[in-house]
């Protein structure tokens, strides 16, 4: 004999609420996920504005006075502002002084201080923009390559540069002091300049081509 079961019959209004409860869980979930990543999100796009906002409105940096000048523009402005110069530091050539602005040839950051080269018909002016004008007045550069050492105070003692302007098969320059003491500088636009360790002057500059080999050296005073 066969015996069948009997299968409790559900209430279909009762089935109805469930399938629809079910549903609204289901919908709601993504909901909450997205408002959990999207509440940080927001926060951040807030504070990234008004970071934003914060940063434009602040007034653009200029140079430490401690340091004195940190652009090109500076630099300049400090070398050829009007009123006697700080400090000379050669006085057997008198070129003028302050330089003009229109014959500025070459401004370098060396870090203490930036250096900046005026050439004209009158002599070379080296300007040491920092907490002090300092002055090297020079003779008339040549038109070809050349080389001058000086010394300057920076911000740890005297320091020691060369200046230079190389012919354009010069790949490299190596200025090397009494002592031995040596630095290595690329040129850039045809112009280099070294920055002597400590306290060192440079008395004579060497140049290499592509391949190292040695173009020539020659005293610097």
């Amino acid at each position: 004999m066969n015996i069948t079961p009997e299968v409790p019959q559900l209430d279909p209004v009762r089935v109805q609420v469930r399938k629809h409860a079910l549903l609204n869980e289901i919908a709601a979930r993504p909901a909450r996920r997205w408002w959990r990543v999207a509440a940080p999100v927001s926060a951040l796009a807030v504070t990234a504005v008004v970071a934003a906002a914060v940063w434009w409105g602040q007034p653009p940096r200029t140079g430490d006075p401690e340091l004195g000048a940190r652009t090109p523009g500076e630099a300049v402005r400090q070398c050829t502002a009007p009123g006697a110069p700080h400090m000379r530091l050669r006085t057997e050539h008198n070129p003028k002084i302050p330089p003009n602005a229109s014959d500025v040839a070459l401004v370098r950051d060396l870090g203490d201080v930036t250096i900046a080269v005026f050439l004209s018909a009158e002599g070379a002016v080296y300007c040491v923009a920092g907490p002090d004008r300092q002055f090297v007045p020079a003779a008339p550069q040549t038109a070809g390559q050349w080389f001058a050492t000086f010394p300057y105070l920076g911000s740890s003692g005297a320091r020691g540069v060369v200046v230079g302007k190389v012919r354009s098969g010069v790949r490299s320059v190596v200025a090397t002091s009494a002592l031995g003491e040596q630095t290595r500088a690329v040129p850039a636009d045809g112009w280099v300049v070294l920055h002597m360790p400590g306290s060192a002057v440079a008395t004579s500059v060497t140049t290499y081509d592509m391949a190292g080999g040695v173009l020539e050296t020659v005293p610097v005073s």
